[in-house]
């Protein structure tokens, strides 16, 4: 049993997850897109070391007449096969304007 979690342990690496949704969302409707996402995030098997409290921010370029967001930022420990499928279940979120995932060095 402790092999095994070692074997899965070593297969995990750190991630960077950063989240921009409408800064139009009240501060209830914020909430419960952060609980959304960390409903797909504990669906998907990740593990959450850090999460920033989310900041309203003007974006750097107009994205559909937009021009300030929330940034959700996340730092994540998960396996490399996981990537792609939290890409896609984050990109079928509505309120989610863009996203980044990123591997820490």
């Amino acid at each position: 049993m402790h092999q095994l979690w070692l074997l899965l342990r070593q297969n995990m690496r750190d991630y960077e997850l950063t989240i921009l949704v409408p800064a139009s969302l009240s501060e209830a409707d914020l909430e419960k897109e952060q609980s959304k996402i960390a409903q797909l995030l504990k669906k998907s098997s990740v593990k959450v070391t850090r999460e920033a409290k989310a900041t309203k921010k003007p974006l750097a370029y107009e994205i559909g007449k937009i021009r300030e967001g929330y940034y959700l930022y996340y730092e994540l420990e998960m396996g490399p096969e996981t990537v792609a499928e939290l890409d896609k279940l984050i990109k079928m979120e509505e309120n989610v304007m863009r996203h980044l995932i990123v591997k820490r060095a």
